[in-house]
């Protein structure tokens, strides 16, 4: 009988084992997402299998699952611009290409081993390099990332047949920004300055300001061949002046010549941002220090004899017309105004930055300091996308070219404010007279649309709640969304594991802020509206959003409700009133956290 048993038993096991079931090396091969036991262990792989040219010379993919796992549904739910597809360039140039949810209706590519093709209207006269990628914006995760591209050389050799009947034009291409190191200076104490520049034609990404990490976008020097280090774009342009295209910003390093030096700048060193030309980053200029203070890009006489100093030769001043008499709280102005420049320079004067503020009187710092922008009113706060550069060829007047939205912050008070047009903001430049570097006009300010309305502008980030994931990342578990760091948990993964799955069980699909950067007020929402229902085994503290109120107690302002202190904004009573609004718009009715005290993720919810 054992005898019997066992043949049929033996055939089992080898059968198992030439299956490959127990293969170490293919177990081995197989990517894991760690941290995370909801998201599918065994992933696909996205090839580009096949490139050539159809009768017609239009430009034919074929994509390849090569496994071992299946592409997620949400690659067909899912419609973004940046949904995952094949995109195309030709002879290095950006084309455009389809997503797969397109081109793939069938959903062929899903299972391990499909295929699918793609037939473009990209047409090739004569011969061109064809590059093709899939899953340009890394919305798939893969057994392998690095093999998504292929490039073949095609020529036309057209047959002359019926005529093809045109496909579907493809989906709009994204525009892509391309960030450059337009000028590097040294200042009037010989730091290196450098001036970047967006030149288009797509904007910059909110997560190059959203998303703090060591490898976040930024400009990085080199002296002479030497790593010297650099700043973030989130931290040296604040005003966001180079999210849009042709924006620029200017950076003050504390890095500091002595005689003569080569500096190298390069920006986005890490490859944060997708760029329309990744090729066109990096810079080096000589640079040359005459002395103690100089004025980097302007020209100067020599001072007293001996000093080696250069002495100021020219200066700058400033015009502001046409200001609007009355405006709203939260208005755009745009280019409703006229400013221009003057230089008294022989020289030419390169990266002098304009600065657009406001003002409760028209008076302003001597020498002028950089202004500082924020969401909220204070005196003196630089304008959303209020900071623009001009340079001088020469001596005389030039109009500066108003590129951002300037924007009233939508909390000023009703009142009589000045706004203001400050030249050389950030003193860069050595003049002969520095109390003429701002203008003003006069204006009044009306209560705008998000206090006379109830319409509340709120700032919030989009993630996909079913591509969010729990991962560990040096050291330190964070919720991401592909490569967008959401929330950030230290060493504690079981609080990370028990947010991922609060945000999957209600859907959340936007995290939204009051006040950033270091925000006074969080909240999450599912499609624009609140999160409803308890979660199971939550930390919840219930309070009633008719009986809440804004009061300012021992100094600091609060949200309270009864006895009960909510919130706490400190000094800032402008968020804690938008907070209130907010807190009202949703009907918020219970403050829930993840790990009290001192607690990991907080949400509110009805």
């Amino acid at each position: 009988m054992n005898k019997k048993f066992s043949v049929p038993m033996i055939f089992l096991l080898l059968t198992f084992l030439l299956s490959g079931a127990w293969s170490p090396g293919a177990y081995g091969q197989q990517k894991t997402l760690k941290g995370n036991p909801l998201l599918p262990r065994v992933l696909p792989d996205l090839v580009v299998d096949d490139v050539w040219l159809d009768k017609a010379c239009r430009v034919v993919v074929r994509v390849k699952n090569n496994g071992p796992g299946s592409v997620p549904d949400n690659v067909w739910a899912v419609h973004t611009p940046e949904s995952a597809g094949v995109y195309l360039r030709i002879n290095g140039k950006p084309w455009g290409g389809a997503t797969i949810w397109k081109f793939d209706a069938s959903k062929a590519l899903q299972k391990p081993g499909g295929s699918a093709t793609y037939t473009s209207n990209l047409k090739v006269s004569g011969s061109a390099v064809i590059e093709a990628e899939v899953d340009l914006w890394n919305k798939v995760h893969e057994k392998r990332e690095g093999n998504n591209t292929r490039q073949e050389k095609l020529t036309c050799a057209a047959v002359a047949g019926p005529a093809v009947k045109p496909l579907p034009v493809p989906l709009p291409v994204k525009l892509l920004p391309d960030l450059i190191v337009e000028e590097i200076w040294l200042d009037r104490d010989c730091h290196v300055v450098a001036k970047l520049k967006n030149q288009g034609p797509g904007s910059l990404p909110d997560n190059v300001w959203n998303v703090h990490t060591p490898k976040s976008a930024g400009i990085y020097f080199w002296k002479d061949g030497k790593r010297w280090g650099g700043a973030t774009i989130w931290k040296l342009d604040p005003a966001k002046a180079l999210q849009r295209p042709g924006g620029t910003a200017v950076y003050t390093s504390t890095l500091m010549v002595s005689g003569k030096a080569n500096i190298t700048g390069q920006v986005d060193i890490w490859n944060q941002v997708v760029e329309s030309n990744e090729n066109n980053n990096r810079q080096t200029k000589q640079v040359i220090c005459h002395g103690s203070a100089q004025p980097g890009p302007v020209g100067g006489v020599t001072g007293p004899s001996g000093s080696g100093i250069l002495a100021p030769s020219g200066d700058l001043a400033v015009s502001i017309t046409g200001c609007p008499s009355t405006v709203r709280a939260g208005q755009d102005l745009g280019t409703a105004f006229k400013v221009r420049g003057r230089s008294s320079f022989s020289v030419p004067v390169n990266g002098v930055v304009i600065d657009l503020v406001l003002k409760k009187h028209a008076l302003y710092p001597v020498p002028a300091p950089y202004a500082v922008h924020s969401q909220g009113y204070s005196d003196g706060v630089l304008l959303k996308g209020g900071r623009e550069n001009i340079s001088f060829n020469g001596p005389g007047w030039q109009t500066v070219k108003l590129n951002g939205s300037n924007t009233i912050p939508a909390d000023t008070p009703p009142g009589i404010y000045y706004l203001g047009a400050v030249i050389d903001a950030g003193n860069n430049h050595a003049e002969l007279n520095e109390k003429n570097n701002v203008a003003f006009c006069k204006i009044r300010v009306k209560e705008g649309a998000d206090s006379a309305s109830g319409i509340v502008q709120e700032d919030c980030v989009p993630f996909n709640p079913q591509t969010t994931a729990v991962r560990q990342i040096d050291g330190r578990w964070k919720i991401v969304d592909g490569n967008h760091w959401l929330f950030d948990f230290g060493a504690k993964k079981a609080e990370a594991d028990k947010a991922y799955r609060i945000i999957r069980h209600y859907g959340m699909n936007r995290s939204c802020f009051v006040g950033r950067p270091g925000p006074s007020f969080t909240y999450m929402l599912v499609n624009g509206n609140a999160p409803v229902g308890p979660f199971p085994g939550e930390d919840s503290v219930p309070f009633n959003p008719a009986t809440i109120q804004v009061k300012q107690i021992s100094g600091h302002w609060k949200i309270v409700d009864g006895s009960h202190w909510m919130f706490d904004f400190g000094s800032d009573r402008a968020e804690a009133e938008k907070a209130y609004r907010i807190i009202k718009k949703y009907g918020f009715r219970y403050s829930c956290f993840v790990g009290r005290p001192d607690a990991s993720f907080s949400y509110l919810r009805r």
